[in-house]
This record gives C-alpha cells, sequence and structure tokens, in this order.
C-alpha cells in the first residue's frame, strides 16, 4: 500500500517503528501527541498486513470524528471515500465490497457484534481514555474472543488501542503488551490562565479572551470549548452583539449539527473566525487554521443516581486529562494559543483523570450488553472483566432489575427475552421492554417510541413539549421532528412490521399503552406544578393545555448552588377520564421525611392500575382505621430499610450488647430451661417487633429494644440470669470488679493487680458451668496479664510483673512474694 501520500503527518517518522510493533503479532498498545496522526496512520499501517489486504475497524466515540476522519484518510489514500475506506454510523453509511478500513461509532460497532458481526483483523480502540461504556465492554469482549480463540487454536482479532492520554501500565497488563510511545509534540501551544472577578458571565469572559487573541495577532480559526447547546447559543448572541452582526464569523458545533454547516466549519480559510464546540471537538478532529483555544473549563454530564433511577445533570470541571486534549487542539497544524478561563491555583481542585462511565451511568443496559456479549464470547457474564468494574452494590441492584424483567437469568445469562430487547431498534430499555410487552403496536405508538427515544427531540428551552403532537407531525411528515427521529421511525416500522401496525391509532389506546408501561411517569396537577410518586416539576399548567394529569418523559434533575429541581423534555397529556373511576382502590404506603426523621403516610388510588392520585397523612391526624393501616406498615417498612442500612447503632448501646451475651450465654449453659437462642431469626423477630408502630426513628431507642428483649427472654427468668451472670464481684478487700461479657470472647473479670492479692485459685459463675478469666490490671488501668489461675500467677508470673511495675509505681504495694493461702 503506498503511503507517500502519508508523509506530511508528523507521526511519519515513527512509521518504522510502528510498523515493527505490528509485525511482532501480537496486540498494539500505542500513545503519540495530539494532533500527530495517530487515528489516520496506525490503521493504514495495519491494513498493510496480510500483503496489504487486513481488514481494520476503528472505533470512535463520535459519529463526526468517524465521518471525518474517514474523508480525511480516503484523500490520503487517494481513493473514492467508500471504496478502500469507508464508514458507517448509525442510519449513515459509505461503504462497500471493496473496504478494507471501516470507521464507526463504538455504540454502533457494539449493536453490529451483538447483530451482524463483520470479520476484521484489527480492532482499533481510538481516544480509549474517554472510558466510556461502550468501550470497555468491547475491549472485555475481544480479550475473552483471543483468550477462547488461543485455547481453540484459531484466529482472533488483534487490538490496537490508541490515545494520547492514557494508564499505560492498567493497559499494559490487560493488553500484555509494552506500550509504544512514538511521536514529537506536536506544534508549540501558549498557555494562558484568565482569572475573572467571581460572576462574571461565561460569555464575557469568552469576549474578554477573544480580545486578548485579537490584539495579539493570533486571530485565525479560535475554537472555543463550551458545556452544552445552551452556552454556544448564549455566547453566540452575545459575540454578535459585541462584535456587530455579521462582522465576525461565528460557527456552533455540537452533536446533530447541520452538514452545510459542518461543511463550512471544516474548510480551509484564512478569514477570522469563531468555533463554538461543545467537547465533540475535543478528540479526533482537525479543524483547519486552528490558531487558538479558548478553555471554560466546564462540562455539563449527566451521572445515574440508582436508587431514584434518575439522571442527574451536572455542570462541573473537566479533569487536567481533558485540558490537555483540548490544548492539542491549537497545536495541530501550526503554533497556537490557549487560554483557559481559570486561575492556575484553581488547577489543584480539577480531577486528574476522566472517571469511566461504568461508574457513573445506569448499569442496567450495560449488564444486560455484557451477558448478551458473553454469550457470543462463550463465557459467564462474570468472566467478561471490564477494564474497572462497577460498584458492586449498584451492579448487585442493577442486576435484580434485570432478572425482574426477565431480560437476565439468575445467574446473570441472558434469556431470550433480553435478546429480544437489545433487537428491538430503541437505545431506552424502558422503552424496548415497553414495545415488548404492547399487545398491538399502532403507527402513533411506534411514533411515539422513536420520539421518546431520541434526546434530540425534546426542546431547547425549558418548557416540555407534546410527544403527540410531534407524533402526529412526524406521521404527516411536518419539520418539529429531527431527521435522526424520522430514520428511528423508519427502522422502528420495519421492525413491526408483524405486529398490528394500523396507521389510524385510537388515542385512548395509545394513551392507555404508555400509562400501564410507564405508570410512574404519571404526574398529577397540584397548584402550580405537576407531581409524580416521587418528584414535583416545576410546569405551569398553561404551558400543558391545562392537562389534570401528563406522563413525563427525558427526566433530568437539575442542580447548581441555588436549587434543585426536576425538568421533563416531553409529556403526554392524560384526559381527566382516565384519572376517575368509582372503582379507584386506596392503597397505602409511608415516605421517609428526611428533615423530620420520620415516615409519615401516603394514600394512593388507583384506577385500572394507573395511579391517579396521593395523598399525604401525618400519623397524628389519621382516623383511627386509617393509622392501623399505617401503624402495619411500619414494621416492614423498617425492616426492609435496616437490611439496607443495618440500623442496629440506634438501640444496641452497651448495656444491650452485654445483655444480649448474657441470654447466649444463658442459653447455652442451661439447655434445660429451652431459653431463646438468639438466632437471626430471633433477633429479626425482636427488631421486627420492636419496630411495629413506629413512626419517628428517635423512639427506636435502646431503652425500648432492651425491653423487647426482656419480654423475649421471658421476664420472670431475668433475676435468675442476672444471679448466673452478675455485673461485679466484691473482692475480700471490699471494692467491686467488674465483669466483661462480649460476643465470641471469654468472660473476664477485671481489677487492679494489689486488689487481686487476697484471691487465689480459679473463678466460675453460672453455678460453676463458666470459668472466668482474670483481667490482672497494672496501677494505670491498663492490662498487665491475663490468667485462669490466680495461684500460679502468683507463684510463676508476679515476681517478673513486680520488677517491672514498682519501678513505674512506687506508692503501690509490691510485696516481695504472695503466699498461696
Amino acid at each position: 500500500m503506498d503511503d507517500s501520500a502519508f508523509q506530511s503527518l508528523p507521526l511519519y517518522e515513527s512509521a518504522g517503528a510502528i510498523r515493527a510493533e505490528i509485525a511482532k503479532g501480537e496486540n498494539l498498545l500505542l500513545t503519540a501527541p495530539t494532533g500527530s496522526g495517530k487515528s489516520t496512520l496506525v490503521p493504514w499501517l495495519l491494513a498493510s498486513e496480510k500483503n496489504g489486504t487486513a481488514k481494520v475497524a476503528v472505533l470512535e466515540p463520535r459519529r463526526l470524528a468517524a465521518t471525518s476522519l474517514s474523508g480525511y484518510l480516503a484523500k490520503l489514500s487517494r481513493a473514492p471515500e467508500g471504496s478502500t475506506v469507508g464508514y458507517k454510523i448509525r442510519f449513515e453509511s459509505s461503504v462497500s465490497d471493496k473496504t478494507q478500513i471501516l470507521f464507526t461509532t463504538y455504540g454502533n460497532f457494539l449493536q453490529s457484534e451483538l447483530h451482524k458481526p463483520e470479520a476484521f483483523d484489527w480492532i482499533v480502540f481510538d481516544e480509549f481514555h474517554e472510558r466510556r461504556a461502550d468501550m470497555d465492554l468491547l475491549l472485555a469482549y475481544f480479550l475473552a474472543k483471543q483468550k477462547s480463540a488461543k485455547s481453540l487454536g484459531i484466529s482472533a482479532p488483534k487490538i490496537a488501542v490508541l490515545s494520547a492520554e492514557l494508564n499505560r501500565e492498567e493497559l499494559e497488563k490487560i493488553l500484555q503488551v509494552p506500550c509504544l510511545k512514538v511521536g514529537r509534540p506536536g506544534f508549540p501551544v501558549q498557555i494562558l490562565n484568565q482569572d475573572s472577578p467571581a460572576g462574571t458571565p461565561l460569555a464575557k469572559n469568552v469576549e474578554k479572551a477573544l480580545r486578548t487573541l485579537e490584539r495579539n495577532g493570533v486571530w485565525g480559526t479560535t475554537l472555543v470549548f463550551l458545556p452544552g447547546k445552551g452556552e454556544i447559543s448564549t455566547v453566540h448572541r452575545h459575540l454578535d452583539e459585541a462584535y456587530g452582526y455579521g462582522k465576525l464569523k461565528v460557527y456552533d458545533l455540537y452533536g446533530g449539527q447541520e452538514k452545510s454547516v459542518e461543511r463550512e466549519i471544516f474548510a480551509t480559510t484564512g478569514a477570522p473566525r469563531v468555533i463554538l464546540s461543545t467537547n465533540i471537538a475535543e478528540t479526533s478532529l482537525t479543524i483547519p487554521s486552528v490558531t487558538g483555544v479558548i478553555d471554560s473549563g466546564l462540562e455539563r454530564t449527566t451521572e445515574f443516581n440508582a436508587q431514584q433511577s434518575k439522571n442527574l445533570l451536572k455542570l462541573s470541571r473537566i479533569s487536567l486529562q481533558n485540558a490537555v486534549q483540548r490544548t492539542g487542539r491549537a497545536g495541530r497544524t501550526q503554533k497556537g494559543v490557549c487560554i483557559r478561563l481559570w486561575s492556575s491555583r484553581e488547577e489543584a481542585l480539577f480531577p486528574k483523570g476522566i472517571v469511566p462511565e461504568v461508574q457513573k451511568s445506569d448499569l442496567r443496559p450495560i449488564l444486560l450488553e455484557r451477558a448478551a456479549l458473553s454469550k457470543k464470547a462463550g463465557v459467564l457474564p462474570t468472566d467478561l472483566h471490564l477494564p474497572t468494574e462497577p460498584d458492586s452494590r449498584l451492579s448487585a441492584k442493577a442486576l435484580e432489575e434485570l432478572i425482574a424483567y426477565h431480560f437476565l437469568n439468575a445467574d446473570g445469562t441472558v434469556t431470550d427475552l433480553g435478546e429480544k430487547a437489545l433487537d428491538v431498534p430503541l437505545n431506552d430499555l424502558a422503552l424496548a421492554k415497553a414495545y415488548l410487552e404492547a399487545s398491538a403496536i399502532s403507527s402513533e405508538i411506534l411514533a411515539l417510541f422513536a420520539i421518546l427515544d431520541n434526546e434530540e427531540s425534546s426542546g431547547k428551552d425549558r418548557t416540555p413539549q407534546n410527544a403527540l403532537e410531534l407524533a402526529e407531525d412526524l406521521l404527516r411528515k411536518g419539520n418539529r421532528t429531527t431527521r435522526e427521529t424520522r430514520l428511528a421511525f423508519k427502522r422502528l416500522a420495519e421492525h413491526a412490521k408483524e405486529k398490528d401496525a394500523s396507521r389510524f391509532a385510537n388515542s385512548d389506546a395509545t394513551i392507555q399503552t404508555f400509562l400501564k408501561a410507564f405508570p410512574e411517569a404519571l404526574a398529577i396537577q397540584s397548584g402550580s406544578a405537576y407531581k409524580t410518586p416521587t418528584d414535583t416539576f416545576p410546569i405551569a399548567p398553561s404551558t400543558v393545555q391545562e392537562a389534570k394529569a401528563i406522563l413525563v418523559f427525558h427526566l433530568l434533575r437539575t442542580s447548581s448552588a441555588q436549587k434543585s429541581e426536576m425538568r421533563a423534555s416531553l409529556y403526554i397529556p392524560v384526559p381527566e377520564k382516565f384519572l376517575q373511576s368509582d372503582q379507584a382502590k386506596a392503597r397505602y404506603e409511608l415516605l421517609w421525611r428526611s428533615g423530620q426523621e420520620r415516615y409519615i403516610g401516603l394514600e394512593i388510588r388507583e384506577a385500572n392500575g394507573v395511579e391517579v392520585s396521593r395523598k399525604e397523612i401525618q400519623p397524628q391526624e389519621a382516623s383511627p382505621q386509617i393509622l392501623q393501616k399505617l401503624k402495619s406498615l411500619t414494621a416492614q417498612t423498617w425492616m426492609e430499610r435496616h437490611k439496607r442500612e443495618d440500623l442496629s447503632h440506634l438501640w444496641m448501646d452497651d448495656a444491650n450488647k452485654i445483655l444480649l451475651c448474657k441470654m447466649k450465654l444463658a442459653a447455652i449453659n442451661f439447655p434445660e430451661y429451652s431459653l431463646p437462642e438468639w438466632s437471626k431469626e430471633d433477633m429479626d423477630i425482636v427488631v421486627e417487633d420492636f419496630m411495629d408502630g413506629i413512626f419517628l426513628m428517635r423512639d427506636l431507642s435502646a431503652d425500648r429494644f432492651r425491653k423487647k428483649m426482656k419480654e423475649y427472654f421471658g421476664e420472670n427468668m431475668i433475676g435468675w440470669m442476672e444471679k448466673m451472670f452478675p455485673d461485679t464481684l466484691v473482692l475480700p478487700n471490699g471494692k467491686k470488679a467488674r465483669y466483661r461479657y462480649e460476643e465470641d470472647s471469654p468472660v473476664e473479670i477485671s481489677a487492679r493487680i494489689e486488689d487481686f492479692m487476697q484471691m487465689r485459685g480459679e473463678h466460675t459463675i453460672a453455678q460453676g458451668k463458666i470459668k472466668v478469666r482474670y483481667d490482672i490490671l497494672a496501677p494505670n488501668f491498663r492490662t498487665a496479664q491475663k490468667t485462669w489461675d490466680l495461684t500460679g500467677f502468683w507463684k510463676n508470673t508476679y515476681p517478673q510483673i513486680r520488677k517491672e511495675l514498682r519501678g513505674r509505681y512506687p506508692k503501690h504495694p509490691w510485696p516481695e512474694t504472695v503466699i498461696p493461702q
């Protein structure tokens, strides 16, 4: 393969070293500076294997990277795109039978492996430092395939991991190859920190940085990294006003941007222009003529709250690893300047590395995909080892839910239904489940599925959009939905051909389908907001057609220094007739009030399996009948929480621990009395009785628990037990020594050495059934010696202890010998 056109790439000088590493026939781990050309040169060199016939799949984190790199490599290879070099992304591809190097996204390639795998000689993991979940899944999968193929004596695709920044030691261990570090740094980039007063708007900071670049002649293409589309829009408006409309070319770059705008951004130009971008331009993209980078140091990310099954939208600092990547955008084709919109002293607060996605995402789709991939690899899911394993507690919870969905078996392997869910062309697992469970699928329902599955369907402002109206527009081929949504609907319709898909749907049936599938999404109007069983949405009824209830979708909890609130981008209005029924049944639950540290009651009314109302009830205000219903729920509710959090610290004080130890000793040593053994079952009975009827946490007291323990043991036996297992012993000198009762330890009696001097021999309690160990204390009340026999102690051990202690405590009696009596 002719590679003369690649000589312009900075990394080409290392082509010989890379070829030598490839020739070893092992996996490849390579790190090279940002902008050196590794994403194009390395795949080309890999394809030169097998006499230039090796097939290479290059995985990229973003669609724009896959398509732009494909076009660039096709240009270098002097062949039309789609022949030797091509790309395949969701709903779009440029490939042929001749395609040897395929650029694709990790997500798209994962779906291909699950449903229609292709044969490749090399799988290239580009920008692996981003640590997305599909990256980890695919790496674990192909490593498992390599291991399985080796045992069978067959071949498997080799793996190449590329990144400008990566954890070399960890990956060297995983891939079992040393890291090849090649290439020289690109063009120099001067880094400037711009410190701004607190409260200065981001748009003002960006303008100030642009003015600095302009005054210093760094005035070609300036790439500005911003957290999201909202900030891009705000900064764009501000720059138009500051520089004059049309006088400075300002472009927006984000996922899903129009192709015509993308073409203008990637066109070579010498004219000053500003590109406002999300982190989409952080890796794998070479925007021509970039002389300056302005980095906000911020990113907007979502983290999954497993307890609430909600995503939390966060505006947070990028990692230093991200900052390095962004800085390198200015040094790809020429020297440049990067202005960081934070002070150098703030960098100590930045996280160093990127947190792997498996540690902050919904684990249900990840674990389902792992189970499906492990089946294809011929191993157990637990043998598909991710580079970073998710939290074990959250993983267990996700597995439990997938088993409840019947997507996984009890051993974690995928079921037929689980494979069907992955086969449904919907990204959201809950939507796939609803699709599979729907008794009939109409065109309107399919349109709603496509809209709800696409994040780009949601509105750009804070007012949610009516998903039913969007579905109607989609069916009429209007222009309110995105191209992506239209393509998703087409694919979904093809998948549903065997179902009953009627063009004219019954709206009631449509709403009933989504009510049944998502009962927890029903939000009832409450004043100027809407409430679900768990959240309140600040949605004005006037913005949702004064609906008495709505189904809310695309939920995010936004959080800032001022407030935290739930937001919904899409809704389905629910007619009032679905909320009214003479057959509505009431049930009761307990709701925890965190600030008050108590449970209150909830009256939930349901009609046709759908919740239509919920009302809070204070126990002290409830009628006797309702109060009794709420009290009947307390023991089970507390017990479930106790099993999750272990609340025993609330009632197991030292006195109760000692009492429990005495009761266990009594049961062991006096079996003739048939006393409780205090097994786990015994403890659960007492704890449940102790919690019964309690609403306030402060009422879970040690005194109350002690009373319940004594009742269970038998009040008439308490006096006898205290005689058999006393708290103290009066010593010959009149002082008291305290017995010590501890779980899984001998009973001991403690006193200072001088207080034991008149005692001899062994000591027992419980009618001689339990031998007591002496804990002999020094004058400072610290243990000097432990013994079962004082006579032997005075005779054999005391002389040495006397020698050690009398110098430190001369005022205490230290007779030469203690004569046994």
